[in-house]
Formats: C-alpha cells, sequence, structure tokens
C-alpha cells in the first residue's frame, strides 16, 4: 500500500463520518465497507468475515475486537435502521476508527507495507 491509497482510505472515512450526523446507519454501514476493502486490500480475504478476523488478528490482534463489536452494531442496523441506538452506531463508528488507524499504521512512512502478520516490510 502506497501514501495514495493510505491517503484514499482516510479522506474516504472522513467523509464517512461527515454523514453520522444526519444518517447513522447508513454511516455505519459504509465504515463497514471501507474497513473490509481495507482489510482486503491488505492481504486479508473478505468473502468470509470469521476467515477475515482470524488472519486480521495475527498482526492487528488488539483492533480485532473493536472490529468485531463494530461489525455486531452494523450487522444489527443493517437487518433494521433502528437497530441499534445512536449511541451504539457512534460507538460503532469510534471502533472501526481505530480499526482504520491500526491498519494504516502498519505502513511505514516510506510507503512500504507490512506484510500481514510480520514485522518486516515486503
Amino acid at each position: 500500500m502506497n501514501s495514495d491509497q493510505a491517503d484514499y482510505y482516510t479522506s474516504t472515512w472522513d467523509h464517512v463520518q461527515g454523514t453520522f450526523v444526519d444518517g447513522p446507519a447508513a454511516a455505519v454501514a459504509a465504515a463497514d465497507q471501507l474497513i473490509r476493502e481495507l482489510l482486503r486490500e491488505r492481504g486479508y480475504p473478505g468473502g468470509d468475515r470469521d476467515e477475515q478476523l482470524a488472519l486480521a488478528s495475527v498482526a492487528h490482534g488488539g483492533a480485532v475486537g473493536d472490529y468485531r463489536e463494530a461489525q455486531f452494531v452494523a450487522q444489527r442496523v443493517r437487518h433494521d435502521a433502528n437497530g441499534a441506538s445512536t449511541e451504539e452506531m457512534r460507538d460503532a463508528m469510534l471502533r472501526y476508527r481505530r480499526v482504520l488507524d491500526d491498519v494504516l499504521s502498519k505502513v511505514t512512512t516510506a510507503g512500504t507495507e507490512l506484510a500481514p502478520g510480520a514485522g518486516t516490510p515486503r
């Protein structure tokens, strides 16, 4: 992942976050999609959420709990826009942001990404 790709995710996040006030359920759904896309790009297949979580836990163990909790809220609002309170959706957005920050923090300042689960650039 290069710095332009990292900038894409950061600016897209800013847009998604900006839509929260007018549509919290839609913002949570968009945040979920953005994080899934980021994880796929980083090498964690997104076909199966449980598999993606298991693979991501190796390099992003601290963020996986946040990801799991945020996905739980996203799943509830996906089935019913009123399936979670605004406070629960706000918390989900904060959790997604921590995941975004954790995953993007693995990109070095030189634009080289660390291989998933490894401490060496690839």
